[in-house]
Order: structure tokens, then sequence, then C-alpha cells
């Protein structure tokens, strides 16, 4: 596949990523690096400044690509690289599809396996099943059962009562 032309992007964007690597096209500049502000933000994913505003690097690959963005919608990369602006790589998704894509691909933050398969895990699924069910039934708070299975805070228990974590497991409440 030859590579598209480029004509709305300037120089100083393409000057910043490398072809060279296995099919993707990566992200060069350093953290904060030069006056234009490019660089590589917290999350992973490069930076590039325009009109004073940072703008993730591969939005702008897409816009340059395939022209302006459906709103609300989301560049995803097929090749799971944060620093990847091959337009060959990047798709168009909802906030769904990315953040499914991530939780398929094990890269939420925190964690990504469910369950007792996150290596961080405290509580099981027995003990958020038991949980649910015994706070359901009235008879004790959030407090008394994190008290009882003395692992986790309250509001973390709270959170596996009410389905905002452990959302995999079916039952109870």
């Amino acid at each position: 596949m030859k590579p598209p032309k480029y004509t709305s992007l300037p120089t100083r964007f393409w000057d910043k990523v490398d072809k060279s690597s296995n099919g993707c096209w990566l992200w060069t500049a350093a953290n904060g690096a030069g006056r234009w502000g490019s660089g590589i933000g917290r999350t992973g994913y490069g930076t590039f400044k325009i009109q004073g505003k940072p703008k993730r690097v591969h939005r702008l690959s897409a816009c340059d690509y395939y022209g302006d963005l459906p709103k609300g919608m989301s560049v995803l990369h097929k090749c799971d690289t944060p620093l990847c602006v091959n337009p060959s790589h990047l798709y168009l998704g909802t906030h769904a599809d990315n953040m499914r894509d991530m939780a398929i691909r094990h890269r939420a933050r925190g964690g990504a396996l469910p369950g007792e398969r996150n290596g961080s895990a405290k509580l099981t699924e027995r003990i958020v099943l038991e949980a649910r069910q015994l706070y359901a039934t009235g008879k004790y708070s959030q407090s008394e059962l994190a008290r009882r299975y003395g692992l986790v805070s309250q509001q973390t228990l709270q959170k596996a009562i009410v389905g905002k974590t452990w959302t995999h497991v079916k039952g109870g409440i």
C-alpha cells in the first residue's frame, strides 16, 4: 500500500514520526520537548500543540488522512500502540467501543483483568456474591460487611455490592 500524501499537517508534525518500525509510525517527540510543546502525555499518548492547545497525535493523523472526525467519535488503535500515528492502524469508534477494546486487550488502567484474575484483587467472587446477598436482606450495613470480611474499605465493598466493580459477577442485588 502506497503511503498517503499529507497536505494539512505541517512538516514539523511529520518530522517527529518514525516510520521504520514494524508497520507502526511512532511519535518520537520527547516529553515537553521544544518550543512547540510536542511530546508524550502522562497517559502515554503523543501530544502536539496547535494554537497553544495540546492535541493527541493519533487523532490529528486520523483527521489529516480521513478528514474531520464525526462529533463524539474516538480514534482507536488496531495495533495497540499508543504512540502509533499510522492511519492504516487507526479506526473510528464510540467511547464504548474504545472501553470494550481496552478491556479485551487488558489495557485498562488499574489492572484490566477482572475479579480474582487481577493480581491486586482482595475480594473473591464468593465474597462479592455473599456480600450482595447479605446486604440485600437489609440486616447488614456496608460498613458491617466490610468489617466482617476485613479485606477492604466500606467504599470498596460498596462498589462491589452495587455493581460498579465486579461487574462480571452476576447475582445478588
